[in-house]
């Protein structure tokens, strides 16, 4: 190499360098676009994928775009549309202009992600109609955090019925957050027509103010992993009780923050569809002997079970009992918490006990428990 001359990067290594790091901010983006027409390239790929909204200005700015260059529509593959007013536009009705460019965005084809949030997750259902092309979809994510703890007029809230399952059938993930879910039981002569193969579903603070949620899921043999978190435990244990006795599912991760007296309510159904079940997370529940007999009754296939929270009535002795019963013949994995607030870590023992199960070559399984003073 000659001396004067600077070193060029190989344009082969540009997407190597984008995709060395997750941690990309857009303005880093845009910046490097800047570097050269190869760089450019990449670069909008990566800028247009997924793009994050955060403002009716920012939908309206993306819309122009797209309008003005259609070579740019075919890189966008994902929508994250969460905008919200300023204080001083609070309640105000969205413009025509402001409609029609949110009508373009939700239509493009192509759209395999969609993230609704802001002021788009208030009766979501609306918007979710105007996606034209929605047989692409496979994954939806409806979140309204950023609008949960506001004390507005309207709250977010979603309205599911038959016609919202027929409009995605190719729908894999569907997660809803900090919501009111209202949903509709199709009639029984739809039920056939309208199947929702989800592969995953997850809930987060939603409060389903009426309809079942198994009625959605009725029959739904692709179901592998479901996830609940709510606040309480007596409003969503009937739920997961029906949907777990009609959906053969893989994976459950539950977590309750209070009135955690209803396991007995999840597990104590004759569900032969949980036999199925593989691995089985649980946070936040009143643990006893009792409510460990009718996992072990349940789900004689687990391999992995986690028990969280504060409030675990088991003793050490009542783990190696439960072990020791072969209620679970294929456990490779038991998770319990190092200590409790109540009996009988709270009086007595005064330690924290973790226990971790292997499955060694010959299939026998070792306990090994350690005490940490």
């Amino acid at each position: 190499m000659s001396l004067g001359v600077p070193p060029r990067l190989v344009y082969d290594l540009i997407p190597v360098v984008l995709g060395s790091d997750n941690h990309w901010w857009p303005l880093d983006y845009v910046r490097l676009s800047t570097v050269s027409k190869e760089w450019l390239v990449h670069v909008r790929r990566k800028l247009y994928s997924c793009p994050l909204l955060l403002s009716f200005r920012a939908c309206s700015l993306l819309a122009r775009t797209l309008r003005e260059r259609p070579n740019l529509v075919q890189l966008v593959q994902g929508l994250h549309l969460q905008p919200i007013y300023r204080a001083e536009n609070e309640g105000r009705a969205l413009a025509a202009s402001e409609r029609a460019d949110l009508r373009y965005l939700l239509e493009l084809e192509g759209l395999r992600s969609v993230k609704l949030g802001g002021y788009l997750s208030i009766r979501a259902e609306r918007f979710l109609n105007l996606m034209a092309n929605a047989d692409t979809l496979e994954e939806l994510h409806i979140d309204g955090s950023l609008l949960h703890e506001s004390a507005g007029t309207f709250s977010p809230s979603l309205e599911w019925d038959e016609y919202t399952t027929y409009r995605f059938p190719n729908l894999k993930k569907l997660r809803l957050a900090n919501l009111e879910l209202d949903i509709v039981a199709p009639y029984p002569s739809q039920l056939a027509q309208c199947p929702l193969l989800l592969t995953e579903l997850t809930l987060e603070n939603v409060d389903i103010s009426s309809g079942y949620l198994s009625s959605i899921l009725r029959d739904s043999s692709q179901l592998k992993i479901l996830n609940i978190s709510a606040k309480t435990a007596s409003d969503f244990g009937e739920q997961l009780g029906l949907v777990l006795s009609t959906c053969c599912i893989d994976t459950v991760r539950y977590e309750v923050q209070e009135d955690c007296f209803a396991g007995h309510t999840i597990f104590g159904l004759d569900a032969a569809a949980m036999t199925s079940m593989r691995c089985l997370d649980l946070k936040g529940l009143n643990m006893d002997e009792d409510l460990l007999g009718y996992i072990g009754s349940c789900c004689r296939k687990l391999e992995r079970l986690t028990i969280a929270g504060r409030t675990i009535h088991v003793c050490a002795g009542g783990w190696v009992r439960f072990l020791d019963s072969g209620a679970l013949p294929s456990l490779c994995w038991l998770g319990i918490p190092e200590g409790t607030s109540v009996p009988p870590f709270k009086h007595g023992m005064g330690r924290k006990w973790s226990c971790c199960i292997r499955q060694h070559r010959d299939e026998e399984l070792v306990c090994n428990c350690q005490q940490v003073v």
